[in-house]
């Protein structure tokens, strides 16, 4: 049986004449009037009985008429759900990026992202730029938020958007040396202080600083952000991290290092023998747009992979 048939059986019942539902469906009478006796004949039974001004529903047709009804609602539910795939409403977006906690780029983004598509849920894969770079390679994930230079990436692996970072000076506002009322920190500042840093920063501070003249004194070397910036709990010790400007929180101050060419790139890669999925193309166009980027993107790299 025509499921076509199926929804016009709703349709004239929902009218109540047939007269009123081809009008509607644009269907002539006869036509209608014998597809539900094609539909009478399939279940050996009277579904609806004829009166002057309307139509009444049989037992049989009332049965028939809620299976049809909901299998109608399931079928325009399903078909808005695959809609809202295509487009990037619906789905799964599986995001690599490297662990910094909290991060003052992706967490933002994800929150204001989710908060405008409730129906996209998240795969996040925490680990360090080269693990991202294996899963982008294998498909695992869509996106990946690595910090690494884009010459060293293998050929597959493009960046899509290029974000800027400052290397700032995280610190107690009871600094011994330190002052919360400092705009900036000059890095000769930072010459016989303890320092806390993550692995990834770590090279080119040291570069800066020997390019200062001076080799800092890490107290702590840590895999993530957030326990380097415990350190500085104790009023001596330096938090190194990036940024995108200063900023107060609570008992602690967050300042730009001042040093010429002391500067961290981020960037958003997939694998260009890929196709992305309509969720990652959306959450890309979503972020370029974002007003968070105005201050922090540095550059649209490659923008084809928004558009294949």
């Amino acid at each position: 049986m025509n499921f076509e048939h199926y929804k016009n059986f709703v349709a004239i019942v929902d009218a109540g004449t047939i007269s009123a539902a081809s009008k509607e469906l644009l269907i002539a009478q006869p036509a209608l009037s014998n597809q539900i006796k094609s539909l009478e004949e399939v279940y050996g039974a009277q579904l609806v009985i004829r009166k002057p001004r309307h139509i009444e529903l049989t037992d049989a047709g009332k049965i028939l008429y809620d299976k049809i009804k909901s299998i109608c609602y399931l079928e325009d539910s399903a078909k808005k759900e695959i809609e809202a795939c295509v487009v990037g409403n619906r789905g799964t977006l599986w995001l690599g990026c490297s662990p910094a906690n909290p991060d003052p780029i992706l967490y933002p983004l994800l929150l204001d992202f989710h908060a405008t598509f409730p129906d996209v849920s998240f795969q996040l894969f925490e680990c360090n730029s080269d693990y991202i770079v294996e899963l982008l390679q294998s498909g695992m994930i869509d996106v990946g938020l690595i910090r690494m230079q884009p010459h060293l990436l293998p050929p597959a692996i493009r960046p899509v958007m290029m974000i800027q970072e400052l290397y700032m000076a995280y610190y107690h506002r009871e600094h011994q040396t330190l002052s919360p009322l400092m705009g900036h920190i000059p890095l000769r500042c930072l010459n016989g202080l303890p320092v806390s840093i993550s692995h990834g920063l770590k090279k080119p501070f040291s570069a800066a600083c020997e390019k200062e003249g001076f080799t800092p004194r890490y107290m702590n070397i840590s895999s993530s952000r957030s326990t380097s910036m415990l350190w500085a709990a104790d009023k001596e010790t330096v938090s190194i991290v990036v940024g995108a400007s200063s900023f107060d929180d609570g008992e602690y101050c967050c300042r730009q290092i001042a040093a010429e060419d002391l500067l961290s790139q981020r960037m958003f890669a997939v694998n260009r023998s890929r196709r992305l999925s309509s969720v990652a193309k959306g959450f890309l166009q979503f972020v370029r747009t974002h007003v968070l980027m105005e201050r922090w993107i540095h550059g649209l790299t490659d923008a084809g992979a928004l558009e294949e």
